[in-house]
């Protein structure tokens, strides 16, 4: 599912790289905890990969496509076609309700907005999603920012996984979340991720979830620039 190779990334042109990964694989259906403290480049890394910034040089392939070879528009257009984002402040649209934010990207991509209405509407699709991930159709009622810490981050998973994207993408997201809670919304996020062979790449500086992860990389370790951000 990745493929990168001599990657090499600078925010400033001819300046000494921020980001310096000779080689760093995940494979299909995998779940890979990829850890590492402040200032070690997950951030930058996710940019990467998730096609926001092109690398200074190097490759990155993601499902068959060379996404470090793609202008910025088609960049876009890969990012929500194919990657599922759960972010570490969840970017919810506080007035929009549960279902009006896991329906965002299936107004942007033709793609997720098929494969979410293959065997049902696309709205019962967010509904499906979000009471897998323990949210009952009476929240739908209230506005995403009157919800709890914890919903709003099973409505941010629900929006990453709506339309089957192939990779999903987590960015610190149960930083604000206590252990047994952290516990519990792995083991839904992986349920419905086997359900259609996601991979998926969970970023985090906590340790303590890495043994509910098939594969632990340290990034600080792969990164041989040692002071990306």
């Amino acid at each position: 599912m990745i493929d990168v190779q001599d990657l090499r990334f600078s925010w400033v042109k001819k300046a000494p790289p921020v980001l310096s990964v000779d080689q760093f694989n995940v494979g299909k259906g995998e779940h890979v905890f990829v850890q590492g403290p402040s200032g070690s480049g997950k951030t930058t890394l996710l940019s990467l990969l998730g096609g926001v910034v092109p690398p200074t040089s190097g490759k990155i392939v993601i499902n068959d496509i060379e996404v470090s070879s793609l202008t910025g528009a088609k960049r876009d257009q890969f990012r929500v076609d194919e990657i599922g984002f759960i972010f570490q402040m969840f970017n919810l649209i506080p007035y929009l309700s549960p279902v009006q934010n896991v329906l965002l990207p299936c107004r942007f991509s033709d793609k997720r907005r098929h494969n979410a209405g293959a065997s049902r509407s696309i709205k019962r699709e967010a509904e499906r999603l979000l009471s897998q991930l323990g949210l009952g159709a009476e929240l739908n009622r209230r506005s995403s920012g009157a919800l709890s810490v914890g919903q709003q981050q099973r409505v941010a998973a629900a929006r990453a996984l709506i339309g089957s994207p192939g990779l999903i993408i987590a960015d610190e997201p149960t930083s604000a979340l206590d252990a047994d809670a952290r516990v519990s919304f792995l083991q839904l996020l992986f349920e419905e991720c086997d359900r259609t062979d996601a991979t998926v790449l969970f970023v985090s500086h906590d340790a303590a979830l890495a043994g509910q992860f098939a594969r632990t990389v340290n990034l600080k370790e792969i990164n041989q620039a040692g002071v990306a951000q």
